[in-house]
């Protein structure tokens, strides 16, 4: 006998009973805030569904009216209830189309409603999705994971997101409103990426004068509702008429804080100009430990970002240099394990693009590492010397076997997980290494900049960068035509130390 799957159309018809309330015994009184909802629901499908309403609705405590089962669910929203009504009934639920806030609140809600394969699916896709969530609202979804003990896998992953975005975090419209405990953990770690504490302690700051009684926010209306109020009203400046109760109330807010802020890596006159003034926040012993510079019992190590301040690259190309100088053709490090760090030595576009100029601040360095981006199209090309550049009058060749050239297409995003962040052959970057030890050689002179080859492979020459002829590195001709002249939009040299 021939079978035929009916399971859609049944779906289908469930979905409609639920949307029509025909022959209902049950109403389902869903409320957030003002925002209230009746649902018309049957119990022999909430029952048959959901452990939650099987028992419950087998209790005493349940309130009739009219033969009707009155149900009251204040905690759920009215449009959480919705969805999970829906798939009670239709086996569906459309989890793509929800924002990230929705999603946390649907498992939150279907866990406590004991329908256990729908929460079990729903956490397995948080898992994979909460890097998008956290961008998508970081405050609100930190809020969530840190309420719920549920989350308690994804707390750790999500600080460490944040540490390595901290802006989508602290520019947050929200930051204000974030809970105490959590920005302590945050401002806690070793890994948070911003360069300058000083800017991590005016963040504490606003979120700390928002917290007083008489909070110093620009807007008219202070109600204390952080939500409302955006981090650029808090005016950090205007203290002048404050008294002693008002500091000594931002003392006790701050309090916990003031012991996990850097204050060994703000300068001197940063602190006496911008935070001295708020010296009666301090404990004596502190004041007096950062105006001497006497560290000596602050265990604070100073924070271990990977800071890329280039305007051509971002941080996730730095592993990649990394690995390609340790030659790894595989398992590249990432941004936590590659062993290199990176400062920048020169940028054409502020230090001049004259050889001179390069020369007078690259010489000398040891390695380096040249990155170039072309004017028409936004390519990203260059390469790396493993000896210092150093300028004479007369052209010399140096021995250089470890050195590499590179091509990156700048319109893809590159993460931290190198092997993924490409989709086509195309989109891959190349490496360009020497085909013959007898050509590892650099052309230093005085009148060039970076200079690569025994043929004039790869040369800067002020704002443009060409190839004469291409004899040490062979695999170049993938993304240089020999003699053809490029205009630089930029170019950067980094110094690298292991």
């Amino acid at each position: 006998m021939d079978e035929y799957n009916f399971l859609q159309e049944l779906s289908n018809d469930l979905g409609e009973l639920f949307s029509s309330g025909n022959n209902c015994d049950v109403i389902i009184q869903a409320e957030e805030n003002d925002n209230k909802k009746e649902f018309y629901t049957h119990s022999l499908i909430l029952c048959s569904r959901s452990t939650y309403f099987k028992a419950a609705l087998s209790k005493n405590w349940i309130h009739n009216e009219n033969g009707m089962i009155i149900f009251k669910k204040p905690n759920i929203s009215p449009e959480i209830m919705n969805h999970l009504l829906k798939y009670l009934y239709s086996g569906i639920i459309e989890l793509d189309k929800q924002r990230g806030v929705n999603v946390f609140k649907l498992f939150i809600a279907s866990d406590e409603l004991g329908i256990k394969k729908l929460s079990d699916y729903i956490l397995n896709y948080i898992i994979e999705k909460y890097e998008i969530y956290i961008k998508e609202d970081p405050i609100d979804i930190l809020q969530i994971i840190f309420k719920y003990e549920h989350f308690n896998s994804l707390r750790n992953n999500c600080l460490e997101f944040i540490s390595e975005n901290p802006k989508i975090f602290f520019e947050s419209t929200k930051f204000l409103s974030i809970e105490k405990s959590i920005l302590i953990k945050l401002i806690q770690r070793d890994d948070l990426e911003i360069h300058d504490e000083y800017e991590i302690w005016n963040y504490i700051l606003k979120w700390g004068i928002e917290r007083m009684s008489s909070s110093l926010t620009t807007t008219e209306n202070n109600n204390n509702h952080h939500n409302n109020i955006d981090n650029n009203n808090i005016d950090i400046n205007n203290f002048s008429n404050w008294n002693l109760e008002n500091f000594f109330e931002l003392k006790n807010i701050l309090h916990d804080f003031l012991l996990h802020i850097r204050w060994f890596q703000i300068s001197s006159k940063i602190f006496y100009q911008q935070i001295s003034p708020f010296k009666p926040i301090f404990p004596d012993y502190l004041y007096k430990d950062i105006i001497t510079k006497n560290f000596k019992y602050f265990s604070l190590k100073p924070r271990k970002s990977i800071y890329c301040n280039s305007k051509i690259i971002t941080k996730f190309h730095l592993p990649i240099f990394s690995s390609w100088i340790d030659y790894k053709e595989k398992n590249f490090y990432n941004i936590k394990t590659m062993p290199y760090h990176f400062e920048l030595l020169y940028r054409a576009s502020r230090d001049g693009f004259s050889s001179t100029n390069f020369h007078n601040l690259c010489d000398n360095k040891g390695s380096t590492i040249i990155i170039c981006k072309l004017k028409d199209n936004g390519t990203i090309i260059g390469g790396y010397n493993p000896n210092s550049w150093n300028c004479n009058d007369n052209e010399f060749l140096v021995k250089s076997e470890d050195s590499y050239l590179f091509y990156f297409n700048n319109n893809i995003i590159l993460d931290d997980d190198f092997d993924k962040s490409f989709t086509d052959d195309d989109d891959e970057p190349i490496i360009a290494r020497l085909a013959n030890k007898n050509y590892d050689k650099y052309l230093y002179n005085s009148n060039y900049g970076p200079t690569f080859g025994t043929g004039f492979d790869l040369i800067i020459e002020n704002d443009i960068i060409k190839c004469d002829n291409i004899t040490s590195y062979p695999k170049l001709l993938a993304f240089i035509n020999p003699r053809q002249i490029y205009f630089l939009e930029d170019y950067e040299v980094y110094k690298v130390t292991k």
